[in-house]
């Protein structure tokens, strides 16, 4: 109950600025939820495709770099050995902690204002960029190992462009599918974790 208490407060701190924002400039033009892209998309095969192969491109570099980390740096190291009782904290933390905070600021807020401002391909390397960066920096606080501060923060920003893509111009501007993508491979990285595949 506490860390679903924890998601629903970090969720809600993410959506707090993109809400202000939205008040003071699209209140009167578009809901919320659809102005930050909250909103179901059109299910084509060549978006499940890329949602797939965007999954499997960024999880494997993500776990290669979980095993280097050796869990000391991950967010998953609360759920190591636990096994299969930590399933449920792994669908909190995956799907709502991270997956919809990160999402609904990265995607639906900074993504898409940046998007709307400089172009896809500009806007969409400036908000990768951000995430990018922001994860090397919490990596090599807690390790400071350059190599491994740097490929998290390349593989972020990689996902970060690969998902801010899909939502932009396959989804109809959902953040759905990069909901789906950055949850899945949390839930990926905290299975590992909880079974102890990389210790």
């Amino acid at each position: 109950m506490e860390l679903f208490s924890s998601a629903v407060i970090q969720v809600a701190i993410a959506a707090l600025i993109p809400f202000i924002w939205w008040a003071f400039t699209a209140r009167k033009e578009t809901t919320f939820v659809h102005w930050i892209g909250f909103q179901w998309f059109k299910p084509t095969p060549s978006i499940w495709l890329w949602i797939v192969g965007a999954l499997l491109l960024l999880a494997v570099p993500f776990l290669l770099l979980s095993s280097r980390l050796g869990g000391e740096a991950t967010a998953t190291q609360a759920f190591a050995g636990k096994g299969a009782a930590a399933i449920p904290d792994i669908a909190i933390f995956a799907i709502i902690q991270t997956g919809l905070s990160e999402e609904l600021f990265f995607r639906g807020f900074l993504a898409k204002r940046c998007i709307a401002r400089f172009g896809l391909q500009t806007g969409n390397s400036i908000q990768a960029t951000i995430f990018g960066l922001l994860h090397l920096v919490m990596v090599y606080a807690i390790l400071p190992d350059t190599l491994i501060a740097l490929g998290v923060g390349f593989a972020t920003m990689l996902g970060a462009l690969v998902m801010a893509y899909v939502n932009e111009s396959l989804a109809d501007g959902s953040i759905l599918p990069s909901w789906i993508i950055h949850a899945s491979g949390n839930v990926l990285a905290g299975l590992a974790a909880a079974f102890n595949l990389f210790s």
